[in-house]
């Protein structure tokens, strides 16, 4: 139960219990400064000055609504009296230093003898205020480090009408588990809904017991970042967009909690924008902001928004209408003037089916840029059903000045960063494009054509499709370029490209999507990955990679490599994975243009990107499809290489493969080229790799135009071997296959079924199953040929159940199949859907 609680903690959801039984629901306001709501009980025209109060003055005196107390650390701070005091949660601000409370321990809290309590043991910070107030909301925000580690997991908040008995409103106890699920983060409770609305009381306090002590240097240290306390309900409003209450001045009348045009008031926490009318946008606020929430947009990655910033939570949602989009008469050229995203947010932001086009980031100047359709930073994110199309993000270039090498241009539809979690769900990503820009030195780099995210832990991306999307490098100038020098753009995630923490992929699927590096002159661009997911252990479930290209940037030095024609990147566990048809293929120049990992590239036991240090055990692959993909290389003078057709694992100390199915995947030089170094068409690895209940058929390595090679799996190098974990059945080993159990079957062609949907018990976001490689009723070698307890897998890459015996063959005790397709006798049912 313990576990249950850390894991629902650890995405944010539903975690407080009040000691009465009642269930708390409490939401994310966001983070940082711009999600406090402003305007508390303490602070009501939020004026309070805490240097006035340091001076020795009143906080009546100073713009305070109320006077504060607390048994550690009474004052505010402002670096000249000692930073990190208890009153700055007072101080209508988030971050570090003076704007939080830290770092003493609970235990060194003291009793305050006019109190019926004991205090010791425990922290307390209190607002006093001139009469008895009804708490009917309150926030709490967190510490801006060392977080979850000094978050308070046993708090209260508690109410008093003379300051000596006090009783409990809130109540939080989860012994070792936060509220918060990032730094700097604000979460609102209401009465009525979190909690029971209590009597009104002229002292409030906030009192902590103890800490999560998780990642803490001492396991004791204890802070807090703001409180804020509200005698007036906070209730969400909902504003429908109907062409006289615009989406402009919706945004405003949520972002201040007041009346704006046509629009009716907000409430500054998390109303709801309805679209009953379609919203085209004709040019951005380029204004500077002079105040926060002043409906102004920050130059962000490059842009302006064509909307104000959205400062407070929001949700848009669709309406009668679904569709926002910048004016699609404006173009998007290299420095267009009328460029501009659509959103910008610095709160946690949800957005609910809509369809978001034509945006456009393409600045003049240098710096990275990014989101051409929405930028989200330092806050969480939610996409429900969600269409981004025909957006794109470009950086400048700088060749007709002679330039030096330009910036990144990132996120072609959206751009993500900070600590928030981000969910993604039953959305599409198409026809959205990021690219580099032109130089004469080095080519911009390009990342995530749909999407480019560094965020927070627990993000998810779930029903999703990215279709038809371009990452392109930027190229070099090359009548300007110097030998020796320029080097293509470099491009990664042609979908999109991920780097944070922990993210997790279920039922998703990239399909006709390009990542293309750029021209280069002495090296060409290279290219990465249709998905890159860096620095981030992935956990991956019913995943479709289908005719996607990774191809290296020209030059007329070193190709630009390609590596991950589908997916490059960290996996924790992948189960029930299809990669077909994709291509990585290197660039062409003198030197070579070398390819790795046509379908999949596995990146494990690499403590450099964030997963187990080398040495520790790695991925776990289970109901893998492998078929058609291909890498390849091509050569100049030099001989360039190719490995993996259609699955390479790098580091792969301890990766284990379970049930695959791989077949006439291809790692080849170009025709006509008469040199190269090819290595396992099927699988290939450079560190050892467990291969057990496995299909390799019809792998091949081909050299220019000569005849095709069996290359079914290899290893590279002196660590690189694919060793056997029984079952298996492959046609055509190669060098540093140790394929040799006494269950191993070599030189055998298992007959399957062509690539099809033959039904599944999940479907993917385009209502399809995940493509298999069915058995047939001559595939005799792989029937009934294993043993699932020997694999410990009990499903297969349809998600039907394991094992099916099949009468008369094998023994009948524990018959699971071999590859990534469980056969029944009459498995025409699951191939018309019938289950």
């Amino acid at each position: 139960m313990q576990r249950q609680w850390r894991r629902l903690a650890s995405m944010g959801w539903v975690v407080g219990l009040l000691f009465t039984g009642w269930v708390s629901a409490y939401e994310v306001q966001g983070l940082g400064t711009a999600s406090l709501v402003g305007a508390d009980a303490t602070d009501r025209n939020g004026d309070g000055d805490e240097s006035c109060v340091i001076a020795g003055n009143s906080p009546l005196e100073c713009g305070f609504d109320a006077t504060f107390a607390a048994n550690n650390e009474a004052a505010f701070s402002n670096g000249s009296n000692g930073g990190e005091r208890a009153f700055n949660v007072f101080d209508n601000a988030v971050g570090a230093f003076d704007h939080k409370w830290c770092c003493d321990s609970p235990s060194q809290g003291i009793d305050d003898p006019a109190t019926a309590e004991n205090e010791s043991g425990s922290l307390y910070v209190q607002a006093i205020f001139a009469a008895p107030i009804v708490l009917r909301a309150f926030t709490i925000t967190t510490g801006n480090d060392i977080q979850p580690g000094r978050d308070p997991d046993i708090w209260k908040i508690q109410g008093s009408v003379d300051g000596q008995v006090y009783t409990d409103i809130y109540s939080y106890s989860q012994d070792g588990v936060s509220p918060f699920s990032a730094p700097n983060q604000v979460l609102l409770f209401r009465a009525g809904s979190d909690y029971v609305t209590p009597p009104a009381y002229r002292y409030i306090r906030y009192r902590v017991f103890s800490t999560t002590g998780d990642g803490n240097t001492d396991g004791t240290e204890h802070h807090l970042g703001e409180l804020e306390f509200f005698d007036e309900p906070l209730n969400p409003q909902t504003i429908h967009i109907d062409g006289s209450c615009t989406l402009h001045d919706a945004i405003l009348a949520a972002n201040t909690g007041t009346a704006v045009g046509n629009c009716p008031s907000g409430s500054r926490v998390k109303d709801t924008l309805v679209l009953d009318a379609e919203v085209t946008v004709q040019a951005a606020d380029t204004a500077a902001v002079a105040a926060a929430h002043d409906g102004h947009t920050q130059l962000l990655q490059g842009a302006r928004a064509g909307l104000p910033d959205i400062t407070r939570s929001l949700v848009i949602r669709a309406g009668q209408h679904t569709r926002l989009r910048r004016d699609p008469a404006l173009g998007c050229d290299d420095a267009d003037p009328d460029a501009f995203r659509l959103l910008t947010s610095t709160a946690a932001l949800t957005l609910q089916g809509l369809t978001i086009e034509n945006g456009c980031v393409a600045p003049a100047g240098t710096g990275d840029v990014g989101g051409g359709a929405l930028l989200v930073s330092d806050a969480s994110l939610t996409l429900e059903g969600v269409t981004f199309r025909n957006n794109q993000a470009r950086s400048a270039s700088s060749a007709a000045s002679g330039g030096s090498a330009t910036s990144s241009a990132q996120g072609g539809a959206v751009w993500i960063s900070g600590e928030g979690d981000s969910t993604i769900s039953g959305s599409r990503f198409e026809g959205n494009s990021v690219l580099g820009g032109t130089a004469s030195d080095s080519g911009g780099r390009a990342d995530g054509a749909g999407l480019f995210a560094e965020s927070g832990p627990g993000s998810v991306i779930v029903d999703t499709l990215f279709i038809g999307n371009r990452a392109t490098g930027g190229n070099v100038e090359l009548s300007r370029g110097v030998a020796g020098g320029p080097t293509g753009g470099f491009a990664t995630g042609g979908a999109f490209r991920w780097q944070g923490t922990r993210l997790q992929l279920q039922r998703v699927i990239a399909r006709d999507n390009v990542t293309q590096g750029g021209l280069g002159f002495s090296n060409g661009g290279d290219a990465a990955g249709t998905i890159h997911v860096e620095y981030t252990p992935t956990q991956v479930t019913d995943l479709l990679l289908e005719n996607n290209q990774v191809i290296g940037g020209n030059a007329t030095g070193r190709a630009g490599n390609a590596v991950g024609g589908g997916f490059v990147g960290l996996v924790s566990v992948g189960e029930r994975i299809t990669a077909a048809g994709n291509l990585a293929q290197g660039g062409s120049a003198q030197g070579s243009g070398n390819a790795t990992g046509g379908g999949l590239v596995i990146l494990a036991g690499d403590d450099r990107r964030g997963i187990a240090p080398l040495g520790q055990p790695g991925p776990v692959l289970r109901n893998i499809t492998l078929s058609g993909n291909r890498a390849v290389a091509r050569s100049g003078i030099a001989s360039g290489s190719a490995r993996g057709g259609g699955l390479y694992i790098e580091n792969g100390f301890q990766a284990l493969l379970q049930h695959v199915t791989a077949i006439d995947n291809q790692v080849t030089t170009m025709p006509g080229m008469s040199t190269g170094t090819l290595h396992g068409a099927g699988i290939s690895t450079d560190g050892d790799v467990g291969l057990g209940h496995s299909i390799l058929r019809g792998n091949t390595a081909t050299v220019g135009s000569n005849a095709p090679a069996a290359s079914d799996c290899a290893g590279l190098g002196a660590n690189g071997v694919v060793l056997s974990l029984g079952y298996n059945r492959i046609e055509g080993a190669a060098a540093g296959c140790a394929v040799n159990q006494p269950t191993d079957q070599l030189g055998v062609s298992i007959p399957l079924a062509t690539l099809a949907d033959n039904g599944c018990e999940t479907r993917l976001p385009d209502g399809q199953c995940l493509p298999t490689l069915a058995l047939l009723p001559t595939s005799t070698a792989a029937i009934d040929a294993g043993a699932c307890q020997a694999s410990g897998v009990i499903q297969d890459a349809r998600g039907m159940h394991r094992p099916i015996d099949v009468d008369g063959v094998g023994d009948g005790a524990d018959d699971c199949d071999i590859g990534a397709f469980e056969y029944a006798a009459d498995d025409v049912l699951f191939r018309n859907g019938f289950q």
